[in-house]
């Protein structure tokens, strides 16, 4: 006989609602990076799982997709992309890729860029890859106003608004912006030292104002041409220059060869980045990491409150357009230039940075004119090294003097009682550039004219179609953002061949034997202060190493100067 059913109020059935429901999220990247991380801290997933009210299914899943999820998060975040939620990408990656590698570049010239532009260049760059077999003849691209908007997002790129007439209402809104900043200043009461700006330029490190090797075919080393040995280099002071930062710079290589493993030993912060370029994930760690850090270690020093209002223009590399950049506390903030007026009054571009690239090119010609001098001028150029680079940079920023930095703001501020502004007159560095140039043009293929020296001083060389090749952005043609897109897994590329940064080690017992082979007085302490600068590296004496090279450089212009007077 079949035993009757048990009423269901008498079976022993959890009441449901003791069992929390996982409810069903979508994660962003953010998010899945954090349980990542709890993961290697150590949590069990159960623990991860009920933190973030998720599956334990779903935890595993991030798991083991861990790699793309830190890949895609990286890529995001230095793009200023924050609520991705996918690792998904474009169905045309390598147009999408060259034609935002564009974009940086056009926007680190200062240029608009709107949709219609955009659009346009993404379908030229999209015949040009279809036209070198990167699609195939099937393909389609439709640029248009949906793929546009998916783009932006994909790479946290902001359309700002525009109104009226650009070239008319830059000068308005830099008069409006002079007259809110002088308010602010008298509002909160800030004095000189409390008041910052910082701005990033491009170096080219071996450039010459020689057209004739600057467009030589001729490879420098191994795919890198002269032209292509670039750093950025940013540098930030007060107004009053009693506080300037240590220069930031950027290189296309994370750990260089040349350079120590510890990069807090260098005189610059070092930041690697591919196309040695700012972005908004590199500058956020240098506001954060240096700039903030050095304004209270200052004011400390200084017996005052640690608060500063920096002063940026308003590249896309120094924001997103959300978050507040300030301090944790509040007191050390940062207000923004109108959009298009950096020409007219962003204070580093107002002679500071032409000041420290023209103490690094004295530095650079004074080394090919007198150093290694058995050597041919294009080995001389071609060995100039990373390391070398950044102590001449830290030298010339060194050499920038108070008045040169306080007379950058006197187009920010046209009346200010407390504020007194002096020019400090550079004209007997270009007197000495000059003479150098032209005591070295023997090398040059072709002699270059005093005016083409002159533009070259004035970071503005041209190539032989007259087009601008130098300037506050890089210089990459179409082709060769295509090139290096196609070729970024290629360590042979140009985007990653350092070959230029090699720098041979100082052999000291080679030193020491030349010190008896009747060298000039000159060659003689060049060598001792060489040998002493590869003992104080080997020793990781970081200041005495930086003090030695400065005088090395001093040694090495006292030679030049005393040349000059015997002739």
């Amino acid at each position: 006989m079949a035993s009757k059913r048990k009423p269901l109020s008498e079976l022993n059935i959890s009441d449901s609602t003791d069992q929390p429901k996982k409810k069903h999220v979508t994660l962003s990247l953010d998010q899945k990076v954090r349980i990542l991380d709890s993961l290697l801290c150590g949590s069990q997933v159960s623990a991860v799982s009920k933190e973030f009210n998720i599956a334990r299914t779903t935890v595993l899943n991030i798991k083991k997709q861990e790699e793309s999820i830190r890949l895609a998060h990286q890529k995001f975040l230095e793009n200023g992309v924050k609520e991705r939620r996918t690792v998904k990408t474009a169905k045309l990656v390598t147009l999408e890729d060259c034609l935002f590698v564009w974009i940086l570049q056009e926007r680190l010239k200062k240029h608009i860029l709107l949709p219609d532009i955009v659009r346009a260049k993404g379908e030229q760059m999209f015949r040009s890859l279809k036209e070198q077999g990167v699609y195939d003849e099937e393909q389609t691209f439709n640029a248009s106003n949906g793929w546009y908007d998916r783009f932006r997002k994909r790479y946290g790129l902001k359309m700002a608004g525009i109104k009226g007439e650009c070239a008319s209402s830059d000068t308005a809104a830099f008069e409006k912006f002079k007259a809110r900043l002088v308010q602010l200043i008298i509002d909160n009461n800030y004095e000189k030292f409390e008041i910052y700006n910082a701005d990033e330029s491009a170096l080219f490190v071996k450039l010459l104002p020689s057209r004739t090797l600057i467009m030589n075919d001729e490879d420098i080393a191994e795919g890198r041409k002269v032209i292509k040995s670039r750093v950025t280099f940013m540098p930030c002071s007060n107004i009053d220059g009693s506080n300037k930062l240590p220069l930031m710079l950027i290189g296309t290589a994370e750990n260089p060869r040349t350079l120590p493993k510890d990069k807090s030993s260098l005189p610059v912060y070092y930041k690697g980045s591919k196309k040695a370029w700012m972005n908004r994930l590199l500058f956020k760690e240098w506001f954060h990491g240096q700039f903030v850090p050095s304004v209270r270690k200052f004011s400390a020093e200084n017996g005052r409150e640690p608060r500063a209002l920096l002063v940026l223009d308003n590249c896309s590399a120094h924001h997103d357009g959300g978050d507040v950049l300030e301090s944790d506390d509040g007191k050390i903030k940062v207000i923004f230039l109108p959009p298009n007026v950096t020409a007219l009054g962003q204070p580093m571009d107002q002679g500071v940075i032409n000041a420290v690239k023209k103490r690094y090119k004295k530095k650079l010609m004074l080394h090919l004119l007198l150093d290694d001098q058995e050597a041919l001028f294009e080995d001389r150029l071609k060995n100039v090294s990373l390391r070398q680079t950044i102590d001449w940079l830290d030298q010339a920023w060194t050499e920038i003097s108070s008045k040169t930095i306080e007379g950058s703001w006197r187009k920010l501020f046209d009346e200010f009682p407390t504020f007194v502004l002096d020019v400090e007159d550079n004209a007997s560095l270009d007197q000495d550039v000059l003479a150098l140039v032209q005591d070295t043009a023997r090398f040059f293929p072709d002699d270059p004219t005093n005016d083409e020296i002159k533009d070259w001083l004035n970071d503005k060389v041209c190539d032989k179609n007259g087009n601008l090749i130098v300037g506050d952005c890089d210089v990459y043609t179409d082709q060769e953002i295509i090139d290096s897109v196609l070729a970024r897994d290629d360590k042979d590329s140009f985007d990653f061949d350092e070959d230029w940064l090699i720098e041979e080690p100082v052999d000291e017992s080679i030193l020491v034997e030349r010190f008896d082979e009747g060298r000039e007085e000159h060659q003689k302490s060049i060598e001792c202060v060489d040998f002493l600068i590869a003992l104080m590296d080997r020793r990781e004496d970081a200041a005495e190493s930086i003090r030695l090279r400065s005088l090395r450089s001093k040694l090495v212009e006292t030679e030049w100067q005393r040349r000059r007077r015997e002739d």
